[in-house]
């Protein structure tokens, strides 16, 4: 029983490593993307910068709720294994 309890720590560890590397790759893409848009058009600079930044809310908004459940799932473990 307690391995299994520590392979699923381990997969929460790894899920939550995951999580961190796809939420820096989204954030760099939005930031790209925007960087570029605004180098094409001037003009467009502040409509481009203020859709930038709702979409780096909504995707740090998915971040911070899968890290919630994350950490909730810790804390089943953690009751289940005491």
């Amino acid at each position: 029983m307690e391995s299994t309890i520590g392979y699923a720590f381990l997969g929460i560890a790894l899920a939550g490593g995951l999580l961190a590397l796809a939420a820096a790759y989204g954030f760099s893409r939005i930031t790209k993307s925007a960087v570029e848009s605004i180098a094409r058009q001037p003009e467009a600079k502040t409509e481009i910068a203020s859709l930038a930044t709702l979409l780096g809310g909504m995707l740090e908004g998915a971040v911070l709720f899968v890290t919630i459940i994350l950490a909730a799932s810790v804390g089943v473990l953690y009751a289940l294994g005491a």
